[in-house]
């Protein structure tokens, strides 16, 4: 891991009073607030409670101290600490300390650092194991082996903290899986949702069935032939062991089984050809790992819209009673199949669906990485926190999924989406806790307010760790910078191509009358991705929502459609001297998942829909696309439809103010746009010096 100086003053942090969880949302932020501000260094996940003594140790080559103990984990944390501060050796110590009367949550631990080394104390060894990766981000985020004097005082408020990676469609080579596991630990993820099966691709070997795995069967887009063996899965299950992670497979049914049904040659799942071999693969999977090893299984249940993707209430129960009878609890989706009540059935919760209360529940709405091409991976995923609804005693976890319907592989499922970023954002969210905000899932929080203040520290915590740990991995994203003013809607008639006047005279910011009404430069955007408007009806940068802190209470909001109609956006960016510089631009791109905002543009276009981009009055040329005027969702893959896909566009700016416009007529499921500067080199993303955004 590389690491450099962050300047993040020391300062004394407000003891935490009750659980975020219990507060009211206004309280909620605004003691984030000011607990983010006083930290010492920008921890994530934000520990619970954290005290500055002043001063600082100097750990180089501490003098690791174990405790007696061959939990895989407590071998862990000493090798986290030793990549940190050097192998071990004389220098001041550092304890690990196992005391089972420590807490009641497994994951709690305490930290200090004082003048004579540190010490980590836990009940378990997963606790031990979060104390040194937090250690080890001091050390990180510090620059130095001389970390803040601190006592840190942490548990997570959710149990089950999951990132799921749908292999069934999007296969990933087993060493790529671990390097994710390694990072899922560092930030306290604890489960690894490995979704091995759907209508593309069968991934799990079944012994005796090698049809399943069969190239033939699988879509040829998809990876075909590629599954991991018996023996890969048990190894991934060890090793994701060993760093406190635990893996819930996923055997998705009854739906989702094409390739299935294409395997065993039925069309149907109730054939009686079926039921025999998913006997086979759930005994199989359940032989694989003990249940403290493995103590979740996903049995699907989603989606099952056709006559041929239906099976009787008796078989889903039957394999609900293998898993059940195995000493595991069964993990079902909603909506999906309705899953049996009791303590041994979890629902995870998807789209906008609501806690059914009698079972308890994994929340994942909304939480799709592949829908986010921006900034939104932060944005969306802060404010979209998990399982703060439904009865308090039946929350149980948290789920961030990558779900990618364009065929995908390996390192592009890190290329197509943010999902690093959107990764050290959930880890946060579901181990700290927060404050739902519907109206906040898109944009900037107004300057001032505690959520601002809030979200800012919160932002510059993202970047520090973009800089300290995530070198050479794939991390696009930039500090939320920018000033816009828009002018619009304006009717355009049907007429996406009508130049208004600011397009005329770039250098004006004056009104627009059209058709008898007078239009202004009166709304304002912050950050460096503006939603104008989202397919699902959250509040763009147009929308005057009231705060709702009540997840998805009710449904998605419908908003006027405004087709027909163009907004400009301006902005003015202030240079301190002739410089050329790249820029991330993209307007209105599709969806990761499946292309909704699609097809491609053509040659020579943005988007589909007129848009266009002046810097200094100069036009800006879009991209020659790698896939032009693409009509399929599913084909080709993604090449460089987003801003961070490709090079970024080198624009020369003059000495003082540049303005930058764009023309954005409504067009398809998403109403957005990018035009930020930035230094990237398609790995890593860092901010451009010397200029800013002016407000005017």
């Amino acid at each position: 891991m590389r690491t450099s100086l962050i300047p993040f003053a020391l300062a004394a942090l407000l003891a935490a009073p009750l659980p975020l969880s219990a507060a009211e949302p206004a309280s909620i932020i605004a003691r984030e607030a000011a607990e983010r501000a006083a930290l010492p260094l920008p921890l994530i996940p934000k520990p619970t409670s954290v005290r500055t003594a002043g001063g600082a140790t100097d750990l180089a080559r501490a003098a690791i101290v174990l405790p007696t103990s061959n939990d895989p984990r407590v071998a862990m944390a000493k090798t986290r600490l030793e990549s940190a501060f050097g192998a071990s050796g004389s220098g001041s110590p550092i304890r690990l300390v196992l005391d089972g009367a420590f807490s009641k949550n497994p994951e709690a631990y305490a930290l200090v650092v004082d003048g004579a080394g540190a010490t980590v104390k836990a009940a378990t060894p997963a606790g031990l194991l979060h104390g040194a990766s937090t250690l080890a981000q001091m050390r990180g985020l510090a620059g130095s082996t001389r970390v803040p004097r601190v006592t840190v005082e942490d548990e997570p408020v959710l149990s089950f903290r999951a990132v799921m990676h749908d292999i069934g469609r999007s296969y990933m080579e087993v060493a790529r899986i671990k390097r994710h596991i390694d990072i899922f630990s560092f930030y306290k993820i604890n489960i690894f949702h490995w979704h091995l099966t759907e209508n593309p691709a069968w991934r799990f070997e079944v012994k005796g069935h090698p049809e399943l795995t069969r190239a033939e069967f699988h879509d040829k887009d998809r990876a075909p032939g590629r599954f991991y063996t018996q023996e890969e899965i048990k190894e991934v299950i060890a090793y994701a062991k060993a760093r406190g992670v635990t893996v819930m497979p996923e055997i998705d049914i009854p739906g989702h089984t094409a390739a299935l049904r294409r395997a065993l040659g039925v069309k149907r799942m109730d054939d009686p050809k079926v039921m025999p071999v998913l006997r086979e693969a759930f005994r199989q999977l359940l032989a694989l790992a003990p249940p403290e090893d493995t103590p979740y299984i996903h049995m699907g249940s989603d989606e099952a819209h056709t006559p041929e993707e239906q099976l009787t209430k008796a078989d889903m129960d039957e394999v609900a009673k293998m898993i059940h009878d195995s000493g595991r609890k069964v993990v079902m989706w909603n909506p999906g199949k309705r899953p049996p009540v009791g303590d041994n059935t979890l629902e995870m919760l998807w789209a906008q669906s609501k806690p059914n209360n009698r079972n308890r529940f994994i929340d994942a709405r909304s939480t799709y990485v592949n829908l986010n091409t921006g900034a939104d991976a932060v944005r969306t995923t802060y404010w979209n926190v998990s399982a703060t609804d439904g009865k308090p005693e039946l929350r149980f976890g948290g789920g961030l999924a990558l779900w990618l319907d364009i065929p995908t592989l390996d390192e592009n499922i890190e290329r197509v989406s943010p999902f690093w970023p959107a990764v050290v954002t959930f880890a946060d969210r579901s181990w700290h806790g927060g404050a739902f905000r519907e109206d906040l899932l898109l944009k900037v929080p107004t300057e001032g307010t505690d959520e601002a203040r809030a979200y800012a520290a919160f932002d510059a915590a993202v970047v520090a760790h973009r800089d300290a740990f995530f070198k050479g991995v794939i991390f696009p994203y930039v500090r939320e910078d920018g000033f816009w003013r828009l002018l619009g809607p304006l009717p355009n008639g049907g007429k996406r191509d009508t130049a208004f006047g600011p397009e005329k005279d770039f250098a004006k910011a004056e009104p627009v009358r059209v058709d008898g009404t007078t239009y202004a430069w009166d709304r304002t955007a912050t950050g460096w991705q503006v939603f104008l408007r989202h397919m699902f009806g959250w509040p763009g940068v147009l929308d005057d929502d009231a705060p709702k802190t009540n997840p998805w209470a009710g449904g998605l909001p419908k908003r006027a459609d405004q087709k027909n109609t163009t907004v400009y956006a301006r902005a003015v960016l202030v240079s301190d001297a002739d410089r050329e510089v790249g820029f991330w631009i993209q307007v209105d791109p599709p969806n990761a998942s499946d292309r909704r905002n699609g097809p491609n543009p053509k040659l020579g276009e943005w988007n589909r829909n007129g848009a266009k981009v002046w810097i200094n009055g100069a036009e800006i040329a879009p991209p020659v696309w790698k896939t032009p005027n693409t009509g399929s969702r599913f084909s080709p893959p993604l090449s460089d439809e987003y801003c961070f896909m490709r090079p970024a566009i080198k624009v020369k700016l003059k000495r003082g103010e540049n303005v930058l416009l764009l023309r954005l007529p409504r067009g398809g499921a998403k109403w957005e746009f990018v035009c930020h500067p930035v230094e990237w080199d398609g790995v890593n993303a860092r901010e451009v010096k010397g200029v800013k955004f002016k407000k005017w």
